[in-house]
């Protein structure tokens, strides 16, 4: 008799070792969930492809890919955790994407990746020059440079044209306050970009270059915190401080009678120091992951 008890109990405990080792294993899934991100690296005017480009996800300081011999990447991501791209490759300008809140599903497929508009070092200093003599404005090395599209339903980076003309694009920040430095509307010459800053709205090229968008870094954040240590740990805290969000801009395009997706972009000083120093901060927020019209 003893002996059956024996066993009964040693079976009993078994039983609950294995299922507490499940029940841990499904709360560590749930607590570090992932998604998948992917895309692709596209030379501005040109439907080729491009390798080695090097992806680093800003909150992090990581690198995270590089793209293939097709131009494309893929990696996973923490759903829920804040996410800023950033694409570097000789040749071309460093820029960063929009900032995501990453979802279940991730960021992937032709209508949901996120691409990287690649523009040459020589064509983004003409782009430059024909903005600030267009618009009579200088770009300041000390602010974000936004560019993106607005972009016309089902459309997607293949495409071209791939604009939604006759709309308008403003820039908020945390405040609601609006952005009022020179908004330039691209117009579209023989099917091409034509960068000049004479339109009031979008062409069917739908390109926008934002000006001067005020650098905001998080001067809050104490020195013995490196949110880039831990890949899973993008938000910094501490007890009683607080962390400024106020380098985060909403990008918000309108037209009667449409709706359209709204972004957000960080224009945060520090990031480029570390990553691209020198450089211009150029915020690229290309299609599909820049003001889209709604179905």
């Amino acid at each position: 008799m003893l002996k059956i008890l024996k066993l009964i109990l040693s079976v009993f405990i078994g039983i609950l070792v294995q299922s507490t080792a499940i029940n841990a294993a499904d709360s560590d899934y749930w607590q570090t969930q992932v998604a998948a991100i992917s895309g692709f690296a596209q030379p501005a005017g040109s439907s080729e492809n491009i390798p080695g480009v090097e992806v680093i996800v800003l909150e992090t300081g990581q690198t995270v890919a590089y793209t293939d011999s097709s131009g494309n990447y893929s990696f996973e991501y923490p759903v829920g955790q804040s996410m800023t791209l950033m694409f570097r490759k000789n040749g071309y300008k460093t820029s960063q994407t929009g900032t995501f809140t990453v979802p279940p599903e991730g960021f992937s497929g032709l209508h949901n990746n996120i691409t990287y508009q690649a523009i040459g070092h020589k064509l983004y200093e003409l782009m430059k020059y024909a903005v600030e003599i267009t618009s009579l404005e200088l770009i300041k090395s000390d602010a974000c440079q936004l560019i993106t599209t607005v972009t016309a339903y089902g459309k997607t980076l293949y495409d071209d044209p791939q604009g939604e003309p006759g709309a308008t694009l403003s820039v908020q920040d945390q405040s609601g306050k609006t952005h009022h430095g020179k908004t330039c509307y691209f117009g579209i010459f023989r099917g091409k970009t034509l960068p000049v800053c004479f339109n009031q709205k979008t062409s069917e090229d739908g390109g926008v270059f934002v000006l001067n968008l005020e650098a905001k870094p998080n001067r809050d954040i104490p020195n013995d915190i490196h949110p880039e240590n831990n890949p899973y740990q993008v938000i910094a805290s501490k007890p009683g401080l607080e962390y400024s969000e106020n380098n985060s801009y909403q990008v918000i395009a309108s037209k009667p009678g449409l709706k359209f997706s709204t972004h957000n972009a960080n224009c945060n000083p520090e990031w480029w120091a570390r990553h691209a120093p020198g450089e211009d901060m150029l915020i690229n927020m290309s299609p599909p992951q820049g003001p889209t019209v709604l179905h």
